[in-house]
């Protein structure tokens, strides 16, 4: 039946166009488009898994435990904030919630970009996780700008964190 009908091409002219030739055309192609899909569609699957899984390797293999160094980053996050999240209430002045309210967003904003981090690495998208590393080190810098409420307290940096670099001391 399509056959005897006119042929339908980038050339013809819109005018030209009978719209149930053109349905039915249409119906034809999107049949033929996800049969072809659907039959490809198992293959390309396995093959992309076995893509991650082998870049998972290589990454693994190249870079030994930073996986697990990021996947302890995220863990000590998640600790602190907890900790800020259950002290918010107990701060004396509401300058102090305040500032425990900001430092807990950043370190669950950390969490989150470090779990986004891990899952582009290991789904092939290391463009995308250096993109979020950079918001991971911002993040990081904010919160070393931004000191913690009471140096005695057990979520205050570490003395190092205090100290200044070597290399700046020298050049101060």
């Amino acid at each position: 039946m399509l056959s005897k009908s006119p042929a339908i091409d980038e050339t013809t002219p819109a005018a030209e166009l009978d719209i149930d030739v053109v349905l039915h055309r249409f119906d034809e192609l999107t049949g033929t488009l996800y049969e072809i899909v659907t039959d490809r569609a198992p293959r390309a699957l396995a093959r992309r898994q076995l893509t991650i899984r082998n870049f998972e390797a290589r990454l693994r293999w190249t870079h030994g435990d930073a996986f697990d160094a990021l996947d302890l980053l995220q863990l000590c996050c998640e600790e602190v904030a907890q900790a800020l999240f259950t002290n918010v209430d107990n701060a004396p002045d509401s300058r102090g919630r305040a500032k425990n309210e900001l430092l807990y967003r950043l370190l669950t904003r950390a969490c989150l970009t470090t779990s986004e981090i891990h899952a582009q690495l290991r789904t092939g998208h290391p463009l995308g996780a250096r993109a979020r590393w950079r918001t991971l080190h911002e993040i990081h810098v904010v919160l070393l700008v931004q000191p913690l409420t009471d140096p005695r307290s057990s979520l205050s940096p570490s003395p190092i964190h205090r100290r200044p670099h070597k290399r700046s001391a020298l050049l101060a």
